[in-house]
């Protein structure tokens, strides 16, 4: 008889500290790695935010996502959103990207590098949206994620701003960061 798991691997987030299990966490950690473009994914409909125009690419080599952004990424974060049935999104962060999934379909919905984004902030209008703010040439770039409550916001904004912040502080490092660890075990 084959071993059948008794409960989903355990999530490590990328400073490597291994905490108790989390069903949520392993989820994320398992999305992390299966999430993909819808197939509709084209030159034509997707904005490179850094380079709207596609200046200079002579080559057509545009920066596109590639179909499964989160690939080789290492989990940080994940927070799901009591949205009414059939429609289940869940914000994932990981070290380098944050984006939007709908989860029923295990696709992206949007999705941003943490090097593209300029600020995040809660929406002065209605305090139970985040807006996360990209860098682009004329600053028009903006994805909000509507998280269903003040609290509920207030822990997204201020775990993508740490989660941005460290990432800033890598990229200073060098590549590595010095930062080691992350992943499924």
């Amino acid at each position: 008889a084959a071993a059948t798991p008794r409960r989903a691997p355990l999530a490590v987030r990328g400073d490597g500290v291994i905490r108790c299990f989390s069903e949520s966490d392993s989820e994320g950690a398992r999305l992390l790695r299966v999430v993909a473009f819808p197939n509709t994914v084209t030159k034509q409909n997707v904005q490179d935010t850094l380079n709207p125009l596609n200046l200079g690419n002579t080559l057509g080599n545009f920066n596109a996502p590639q179909r499964k952004p989160f690939n080789g990424d290492r989990f940080e974060a994940v927070f799901d959103f009591g949205d009414p049935p059939p429609k289940k999104t869940t914000l994932l962060l990981s070290h380098r990207r944050v984006g939007l999934l709908s989860t029923n379909e295990e696709t992206v919905e949007w999705v941003l590098l943490l090097a593209e984004v300029a600020s995040v902030s809660i929406d002065s209008d209605d305090d139970t949206h985040v807006t996360v703010q990209a860098r682009s040439a004329d600053g028009s770039v903006s994805r909000t994620v509507r998280c269903g409550s003040r609290e509920k916001a207030s822990d997204v904004a201020r775990r993508i701003r740490q989660v941005w912040r460290t990432a800033r502080t890598a990229a200073t490092r060098g590549a590595e960061g010095g930062v080691r660890g992350g992943g499924v075990f």
